[in-house]
């Protein structure tokens, strides 16, 4: 792709000296993985700064730079120089300008809040297959798709990690890429391009309060994924949590997606009554509001009250995407357990 069609998309450009019509041939954020023709993308971390390994870039091959604009150093010439008001942001869009904008072309199920994320998407993972989709999942425990598990480094990938997995995945033909999405990954813009058929909210506790300077702030990267709903699409939210109402009203002030509430203690879209828990798992009656249905009875292997709330929230989701209660309820029993999450260890 040329130079000059990432630079098109790109917002917040200060300023750029070089050349812009030659063919990048691939991006980095990583100065050792560049390669001859890629645009290398500076970054400042937490421990180190980007712009320290521009020349080993420059050596290895890279013909463009994209930098925060007021970067500190003297760079070697001959190189073309991008400056940019937020290069995480900047790395967003050219992300999604080498690789396309994967959002229109799969399905995307986002799960964010403290705790529920990983069962959430192995819920979900389990009601598609259970009607033959293509899935792929990227979370805590690892991103799979078709046979690939690659381990996982952070809950969501930086965005360029992001942009290549869903394009792996698009090119397996898969419909459907469930995601868990960190507040880390909300603040610093790993998902910033990307549009969401569905957002799920779980809850919201005490954590991550080193990142976060309080609670407020810790909410307000959450509402974040609540700006990304595709139009038509939905939110999934506990409103067993106090957080939900900024949730819900962040929603309605966007005025583009639909509201699917869930709830064990309130009257909701989507309930659980007579909820029975044993060691073995539980089960309860489900209720979905403006729907007549004889009564469903759903069980599952998992343990505990917090579960029924993660199969309801995927309950939400799954009817959000167009499945039908059957699919829902085969996909949630044939679940039968998840790695880490209460597994059952068998002591004689």
């Amino acid at each position: 792709m040329k130079l000059k069609n990432i630079i098109k998309k790109l917002d917040g450009i200060v300023r750029v000296d070089g050349k812009t019509n030659f063919e990048i041939t691939g991006i980095a954020c990583d100065s050792k993985a560049v390669k001859p023709g890629y645009m290398f993308i500076v970054l400042k971390g937490s421990k180190v700064n980007g712009a320290d390994f521009i020349d080993e870039a420059i050596e290895r091959g890279a013909s463009a730079i994209l930098l925060d604009d007021g970067s500190a150093g003297i760079f070697k010439r001959g190189n073309t120089f991008i400056y940019v008001k937020d290069a995480r942001y900047g790395l967003a869009q050219a992300s999604q300008a080498y690789f396309g904008d994967i959002s229109n072309k799969m399905s995307l199920i986002g799960v964010t809040g403290t705790n529920g994320k990983t069962t959430i998407t192995y819920l979900m993972e389990s009601m598609l297959k259970s009607r033959n989709e293509g899935v792929g999942v990227i979370g805590t425990v690892n991103y799979r798709f078709g046979q690939r598990s690659i381990p996982s480094v952070n809950t969501t990938p930086g965005a360029l990690e992001l942009y290549s997995l869903l394009s792996n995945m698009q090119k397996e033909k898969l419909n459907y890429c469930i995601m868990e999405i960190s507040s880390h990954s909300l603040e610093q813009r790993r998902v910033e391009t990307l549009q969401f058929d569905a957002a799920i909210f779980t809850n919201l506790t005490r954590e991550h309060l080193d990142f976060h300077k309080n609670m407020d702030d810790y909410l307000n990267a959450k509402l974040k994924l609540f700006e990304k709903i595709k139009k038509g699409g939905f939110a999934i939210v506990n409103i067993d949590d106090p957080a939900s109402e900024k949730i819900i009203q962040k929603v309605k002030s966007e005025g583009k997606a639909g509201i699917i509430t869930y709830s064990i203690d309130r009257e909701a879209d989507i309930t659980a009554k007579n909820i029975q828990l044993s060691c073995d798992g539980l089960k309860f009656q489900l209720g979905v509001a403006k729907r007549s249905f004889a009564t469903i009875e759903i069980k599952s292997n998992l343990i505990g009250r917090h579960n029924v709330y993660n199969i309801l929230a995927s309950i939400g989701a799954g009817l959000a995407i167009g499945m039908d209660l059957k699919d829902i309820k085969i996909g949630i029993e044939a679940l039968k357990g998840l790695p880490g999450r209460l597994e059952s260890i068998g002591c004689g």
